[in-house]
């Protein structure tokens, strides 16, 4: 657990069953809205180095990011999203870094199966993780579903693509199938 890190933290719940929990294993937790700028200085928190929000729900996740950028503009703030289509309002919203499940789920069964042990299953779904490009205006160079065999090429620059695929050491098939077996993990 995050004791054994050497770093001080201290968690927030609203749920006292996860306190007496927390306290019984002599974890710094506090019962309270861990959104709460107030009750975060109330707790001796003035200037945290970081700021991790877990919520289950995602609407609380983004005005939990709001709250706190707004509090504390200088802090890293890291969010969890359950997909990659929740990550692009978090950061805007203010959040450092987005860590999205599904993408971590993937690597890490990419890793269990050893296809992601060299990092270019890791690298490629971090890059595919990002919010998806604003569409692009008429001759905006997107490819914008461009046939290719079993699906259509992701909506971003082929360039770009291209130069993702090159900076992995695999194809452009590889890619697109890498985000096909991404775009998956979505929800219904």
């Amino acid at each position: 657990g995050l004791a054994g890190w050497g770093t001080q933290f201290i968690a927030f719940d609203r749920n006292p069953s996860r306190i007496a929990v927390g306290l019984a294993k002599q974890v710094r937790v506090v019962y309270g809205d861990g959104a709460s700028p107030e009750l975060l200085r109330a707790a001796g928190i003035v200037r945290p180095r970081a700021i991790v929000v877990t919520y289950a729900n995602d609407k609380r996740c983004l005005e939990s990011t709001e709250r706190l950028r707004d509090a504390f503009p200088d802090v890293p703030i890291f969010v969890r999203a359950r997909t990659a289509l929740d990550a692009a309002p978090l950061m805007r919203a203010g959040a450092t870094e987005v860590v999205v499940e599904a993408v971590e789920a993937a690597v890490r069964f990419a890793s269990l199966l050893g296809s992601g042990g060299d990092g270019r299953a890791r690298a490629l779904l971090l890059r595919l993780q990002g919010p998806a490009p604003a569409p692009a205006s008429a001759g905006g160079g997107r490819s914008r579903g461009v046939e290719r065999g079993a699906g259509t090429l992701p909506p971003y620059p082929r360039a770009e693509l291209e130069a993702l695929a090159a900076q992995c050491g695999v194809t452009l098939a590889d890619v697109c199938a890498l985000y096909d077996g991404f775009a998956i993990l979505e929800p219904n």
